[in-house]
């Protein structure tokens, strides 16, 4: 027996336009699942199935890895599953799967709502689903967190909602590395490996529960689904995300990036005694344990030579304080992290039940910045309760953010998520006036932002080529960089690591001209045999 995981995040209508080098831990996950319990696993980015739709033929069982955007692409894999096996079985799940009738309805047979880990291993163990490809009502009914169809009856079946995992329970299951040779490019992509589980603010946004309308008291900030899909913050244990790590890099991965809603949650549950972290600010961040940590991962001698660059994304300004961002830019100096500060409106801030202030988040960005971190921050624009004024109050915070070193501005239009106390309202809307009028200031300020890195020197990885120009990607991340064609250079620098000066900016990327040519790191993937 043969499974096939595709892997359709962020893919939309089927392929990827943004975040185009990242590699999501979760299809890691599930086949190191499918591992343990000795079935033959491979994983295929959506694109590549959608542009060889024959690759199904040899397969067995179909799961599914998406986001609520990701609709769209996995309605044409669906299609393409069922015309060369229509009687074979599709698992879902991820983000998308939180929508159980439209997955169904699409075709898949079930659908695993919530953490995995367990479901699928009693899938496995309890069911004929995937040993045997057959469908048997009575047994799924007995497996908590999925939805499916009794075809019997026409009716959609949702089972019980499963306990989370604890963290132990957590810590038993190791992602897959070898299988990340699966995805093209892996060589040179940003892999994500997950270190904390779920959100520490769990408030409910009450303001919003005045309306009307019968809105579930959903946890979290109002626009974001992690704690009803993953809970409260769980931490990974130092020996599992180590093993994970090397395991990787023995595999060829060259750039790992430490995946967390927030990194300086890391081992904070050990600081109050229960089982799970329910409170954003308080207490502070568990440094010796983020400390212990990162010690660990730089004994990896790929990450203490600078081999292999150790990167972290997401933090809450509520955890950042002096010695914290001292911590992190003591062994992450050089590293991007994203912030969140989503509007320069206090009042939108706290009815969304955000964690912290306007001023708290700058505070927090310039510690980050004065320990040499990287600071993007994220804004959202059409949030349900946004006003001018919230508009002009952000778009006065632009210069404030350009002082303090922020490095690029991240903006999102509000998209209402299932399991948010906002799944009802309408998405945000572009042609607002007002709303362009931000989108128009971001974009100015990155492209400003942009101009500081001409002049300066940056290690990249060159990932492809197109007639006379390569592009490759910065290390510890950045902007594409854009490589004319040097005849004067012998080796070719596709697959290689190389030192670039920066000449130029556009619009999304940048352009460089090669100082040094260093090694050559590209490894075929699966697809590419």
């Amino acid at each position: 027996m043969n499974i096939i995981i595709v892997d359709m995040l962020a893919r939309g209508k089927g392929k990827k336009r943004s975040t185009v080098d990242v590699i999501g831990a979760g299809p890691r996950t599930i086949a190191g699942i499918l591992e343990k319990n000795k079935i033959n696993v491979s994983i295929a980015p959506g694109e590549i199935v959608l542009e060889k739709p024959s690759i199904l033929e040899n397969f067995d069982v179909l799961f599914i890895s998406g986001m609520i955007s990701d609709i769209e692409g996995t309605r044409r894999l669906l299609g393409n599953w069922r015309k060369r096996n229509s009687r074979k079985p599709v698992i879902s799940g991820g983000p998308i799967a939180k929508n159980a009738h439209t997955m169904i309805e699409l075709g898949a047979d079930v659908t695993v709502i919530g953490e995995a880990e367990e479901t699928i291993e009693e899938l496995i163990k309890n069911t004929s689903l995937i040993k045997e490809q057959r469908i048997i009502p009575e047994e799924l009914e007995q497996i908590k967190g999925i939805g499916f169809k009794d075809n019997r009856k026409n009716t959609l079946i949702i089972t019980p909602k499963r306990p989370l995992l604890s963290p132990e329970k957590l810590n038993s299951y190791l992602p897959s590395y070898k299988t990340i040779s699966h995805y093209p490019g892996f060589w040179a992509a940003r892999v994500y490996v997950e270190v904390v589980r779920g959100c520490s603010n769990v408030v409910v946004a009450k303001d919003y529960l005045s309306s009307k309308e019968k809105i579930k008291p959903y946890p979290g900030c109002a626009y974001c689904s992690v704690v009803s899909i993953w809970g409260p913050s769980r931490t990974l244990s130092i020996e599992r995300i180590k093993n994970e790590i090397q395991g990787l890099i023995d595999e060829g991965v060259k750039r790992i990036v430490l995946s967390a809603p927030d990194i300086l949650d890391y081992g904070r549950e050990k600081l109050v005694g229960k089982k799970f972290l329910s409170d954003p600010k308080n207490p502070k961040p568990n440094i010796s344990e983020i400390n212990n940590l990162l010690k660990t991962l730089y004994t990896i001698p790929e990450i203490a030579t600078g081999e292999v660059a150790l990167m972290i994304e997401n933090i809450k300004p509520s955890t950042v304080n002096e010695e914290s961002a001292q911590l992190l830019g003591y062994y992450l100096e050089g590293s991007p992290v994203h912030i969140g500060l989503e509007s320069g409106d206090n009042e939108l801030l706290k009815k969304l039940g955000r964690p912290s202030t306007v001023e708290e988040t700058i505070t927090a960005i310039k510690l980050l910045s004065e320990n040499k971190l990287r600071p993007y921050v994220y804004l959202i624009y059409g949030l349900p309760g946004q006003t001018k004024e919230s508009i002009y109050k952000t778009i006065r915070l632009i210069p404030i953010l350009e002082k303090i070193g922020v490095e690029k501005i991240t903006l999102y239009k509000f998209l209402p998520l299932p399991e948010t106390i906002l799944e009802k309202y309408p998405p945000g809307n572009s042609n607002e006036p007002h709303n362009k009028l931000l989108i128009e200031r971001v974009r100015e300020y990155n492209r400003k932002a942009k101009m500081k890195l001409i002049g300066n020197t940056l290690q990249v990885v060159v990932v492809g080529k197109e007639r006379e120009t390569y592009y490759s990607y910065p290390i510890k991340h950045g902007p594409v960089v854009l490589i004319k064609k040097d005849f004067r250079l012998k080796k070719e620098l596709l697959g290689r690591k190389v030192k670039v000066k920066i000449t130029n900016v556009g619009e999304r990327t940048i352009m460089g001209q090669v100082i040094k040519v260093g090694r050559y790191i590209r490894r075929k993937s699966l697809w590419e045999q």
